[in-house]
Parts: C-alpha cells; structure tokens; sequence
C-alpha cells in the first residue's frame, strides 16, 4: 500500500511601500520581501530594516494593509493569527491593528525592524501584506 503526503505550505509576501515627508530622512531596506515555508513551522516571519539617516529622532508610523480577495491573493485563513514588531512596539495579535506609531533614534549602531509574523496552526495559505511606512 503507498502513502501520498501532501504537503501544505503559506507564502508570505511583506511588501513595503515607502512615503516620507522630509525625503531622505529615513532608509528602508529591502522594501520587498517574499518567502515560502511549510505550514507545519509553528511560526513564520520576516522583516524590513529602517535607517535613520539624520541626527534627530524621528517620528515615524506604519500603516499595514491586508491584500484580500484582491488582485487575485485569497483572504488569509481564518486560523491564522498575526503579529508584529516595530522599533518601540510589540503586538502578540496583530490581526486588529492597522497603524502604529514609534520614534526612530538617530546613527544607532543596532538596526531597528519591522518584523511581520504568521502563526499558520499547521494551515496552508497565503497572505500579502502592504506597509506604508511615514516620517514627518
């Protein structure tokens, strides 16, 4: 008798979209990010690295859109559960929150992140996830 296995999988696309007021005053880096991972990993992230390229902290906020249903990307599964870290914030569930504010301080030699995390609960899927990133 012959076993098939099938082997599920969630593809997280964490794409970045830069808007600044004040050109400049901050990097991003990289600003796409795409991966693949079984849904048996019990967690699945990635992230994005910020450069404050002035000598002032700056006052910064991420918007975060979930792609659903639109251009062709299903809704995430409804198993799934999100969180997020940002330079100052940690939010265990994120799947609620749509914009955060932090301060990002100046010529730091640690690299500060935008981590975006799946927990898929052994569920294949797929997500997008767009953020905006703004300094003023």
């Amino acid at each position: 008798m012959r076993t098939l296995y099938a082997i599920s999988s969630i593809f997280l696309l964490l794409a970045i979209h830069i808007q600044s007021y004040g050109q400049g005053s901050f990097s991003v880096s990289p600003t796409y990010v795409e991966a693949e991972k079984p849904a048996s990993n019990t967690v699945f992230y990635n992230f994005t690295q910020f450069t404050n390229n002035t000598t002032d902290t700056l006052r910064m906020k991420w918007v975060k859109k979930i792609s659903e249903g639109r251009n062709g990307v299903p809704p995430p599964p409804e198993e799934w559960v999100t969180s997020i870290n940002d330079p100052v914030n940690f939010f265990p569930i994120a799947d609620s929150i749509d914009e955060a504010f932090f301060h990002l301080l100046p010529n730091q030699s640690v690299t500060e992140k935008l981590i975006f995390q799946v927990f898929p609960n052994e569920i294949g899927g797929e997500i997008q996830a767009n953020f905006s990133i703004l300094s003023w």
